[in-house]
């Protein structure tokens, strides 16, 4: 109970990371036979990103990461960054600089990041980090691990 008399709950969602979650929920509170209240009720909204956490490419071809953001609400942007295998931290990607190639389609809701031609220098984490108008300070992420495998030839020896 607050100074006013009033009772306040707390509706804890733990580990949201399904599209389910995302829907109205209203408290309902019986005192007595007599005595029933009903929140107005507080809508959940979940973002939710599905981005493949690992791949391997061959060297001299291109590469494409398409990250993808699940929910109700409709992405402002997103911003891509790396982070190689000895770096400390992030650093962004913009299209056009070093080969890469930035789009974001079907209603804002894929990422589309594409390197190439791409070498073994270009190992390490690739992240997306979607943007909204709505609670900005929300930004889910989404992170694949790219490994470039180098192309040998075979020499058979006789």
């Amino acid at each position: 109970n607050d100074a006013d008399g009033k009772r306040t709950t707390t509706l804890t969602l733990k580990a949201i990371d399904d599209i389910k979650y995302a829907q109205m929920y209203t408290c309902h509170f019986e005192y007595s036979d007599t005595e029933k209240y009903e929140s107005e009720g507080i809508e959940v909204a979940v973002r939710v990103v599905n981005v493949d956490p690992t791949k391997y490419y061959h060297t001299n071809a291109n590469f494409k990461i398409t990250c993808l953001f699940v929910g109700a609400e409709k992405p402002t942007g997103v911003k891509w960054s790396y982070k190689g295998p000895n770096d400390s931290g992030y650093s962004p990607i913009t299209s056009g600089s070093d080969n890469f190639d930035l789009a974001l389609v079907k209603d804002n809701t894929e990422a589309v990041l594409t390197k190439g031609p791409h070498t073994t220098d270009d190992n390490g984490e690739y992240d997306c980090e979607w943007e909204f108008a709505t609670n900005p300070s929300l930004k889910p992420t989404g992170t694949q691990n790219v490994i470039v495998a180098r192309k040998f030839q075979s020499k058979r020896l006789f």
